[in-house]
């Protein structure tokens, strides 16, 4: 006759593994993804990631986090009003065309360091497709100049205030360097510099009739010529401020 141990039959749920121990009396599971005595707890199960938040579990299923989109918080529980500034230093979730956007964001006043005018970055990162600084570690005043050309478009958001607002500057021409808004890939909206240069400016669309609505912004830069360039930063929904 077979002797029965702690672990025959396994204990362990969700591909966990038993290890006997006391003599066979008793055993532990060694989990992955998940925790609890028989590794029968999936932290993110259910999702405790509010308003479309993606729960991903870590610390070996002890743990959590949430990757929201429009809001900010231990579980999305916020909303999020500044809704890109850059200052992660990767454009995160966006989609790129072209080649003007690869070495985005740039880190730091890039063409103050030139001797240029101030971008008036707010933080420490923006969007300008002259630059070639991606990080802090690549030298100061690098940049890839008027040649490249491309779009990047946001991950989506809901628009929750009366205005959206950033920052632009750069080439001047709407038909080839703006910021766009689309709804449902239309585009509804869209800005450009008011004059070419490098120091960016805020200014806004009226939003008030797309509240509720979901959105993306899309940077585009479609000249090699003279100041075929986009400086961007700090997009935000009025929301939190009115």
């Amino acid at each position: 006759m077979q002797m029965q141990t702690s672990c025959s039959p396994n204990l362990c749920q969700n591909g966990g593994q038993c290890t006997v121990k006391d003599g066979g009396t008793n055993y532990t599971c060694a989990c992955v993804g998940h925790t609890g005595r028989n590794c029968e707890i999936n932290m993110c199960d259910p999702n405790p990631c509010q308003n479309g938040g993606q729960c991903t579990v870590k610390d070996g299923g002890t743990n959590y986090t949430c990757t929201c989109v429009g809001h900010k918080g231990r579980n999305c529980e916020e909303i999020k009003c500044v809704l890109f500034d850059f200052e992660s230093g990767r454009l995160d979730s966006w989609s790129l065309t072209g080649t003007a956007f690869n070495n985005q964001p740039t880190y730091g006043d890039n063409p103050l360091a030139r001797g240029k005018l101030s971008t008036n970055l707010k933080g420490k990162w923006f969007v300008g497709t002259c630059e070639d600084r991606p990080s802090p570690s690549h030298p100061v005043a690098g940049r890839q100049g008027d040649g490249p050309t491309g779009t990047a478009t946001s991950p989506p958001f809901v628009i929750r205030g009366t205005k959206l607002r950033f920052l632009i500057g750069g080439g001047s021409d709407i038909n080839t360097e703006r910021l766009e808004l689309l709804i449902g890939g239309s585009v509804v909206a869209k800005a450009t510099s008011t004059q070419r240069d490098h120091p960016m400016t805020m200014k806004s669309f009226d939003v008030t009739a797309y509240k509720g609505k979901v959105a993306r912004v899309r940077l585009v830069d479609m000249s090699s010529g003279s100041w075929g360039i986009i400086n961007v930063d700090q997009i935000e929904d009025s929301y939190c401020s009115e």
